[in-house]
């Protein structure tokens, strides 16, 4: 047969399309046929059905290959950690989160103190905090983003058994929706 991949790397681990190989501590990444995908200097390698989506870490940064795919090895672009939220990424600098796309186009700024998918993702949702403050955030296909429940509340969540949008200021819970809270938060449940 032919030699797919040389006899020198320490591990290598295929998922039937790929293999990933680690030599000197280090990771990289081969398709099927041999041919280097991602190199191997990287401490680790977040699996992804696309290479360019795959998120690869040099010591304690982490990186979106696509970001930096040109001069890969150097990690120009790092954040102290990345998260998947649909097709955009969550990114944590510090104590500051923001949201770029796969170009890394800024989507929200690094400027939130919190920042986690709403509910389900899919729902293209974003909860965002600031001064110990929370509301939603939703980014539409475009990467536009418009702000569907202000930051301004302790809490925010979905009713179990209504699927509506409740917020909490203070000791007060309301349902939240067309902008504003339904009972003006004047009660306490």
């Amino acid at each position: 047969g032919n030699i797919i991949l040389a006899a020198e790397y320490d591990n290598i681990l295929f998922d039937g399309y790929r293999y990933k190989v680690y030599k000197n501590e280090k990771w990289g990444l081969r398709d099927g046929a041999g041919k280097e995908l991602i190199p191997t200097c990287f401490e680790a390698i977040e699996d992804h059905a696309y290479v360019s989506h795959m998120r690869v870490r040099q010591g304690a940064q982490w990186a979106v290959y696509n970001w930096i795919k040109a001069d890969p090895c150097a990690m120009a672009v790092a954040y102290d950690e990345i998260e998947y939220f649909t097709k955009y990424f969550v990114v944590r600098k510090g104590t500051k989160y923001g949201l770029v796309d796969l170009d890394h186009k800024t989507i929200l700024s690094l400027e939130y103190d919190y920042m986690s998918p709403f509910f389900l993702q899919f729902l293209n949702t974003i909860l965002v905090g600031k001064d110990r403050k929370v509301g939603l955030i939703r980014v539409d296909e475009a990467g536009k983003s418009s702000v569907e429940v202000p930051i301004e509340y302790d809490d925010v969540w979905v009713d179990e058994q209504s699927f509506k949008i409740k917020v909490k200021k203070g000791d007060r819970i309301d349902y939240y929706f067309d902008d504003q809270s339904l009972f003006e938060l004047a009660y306490n449940d």
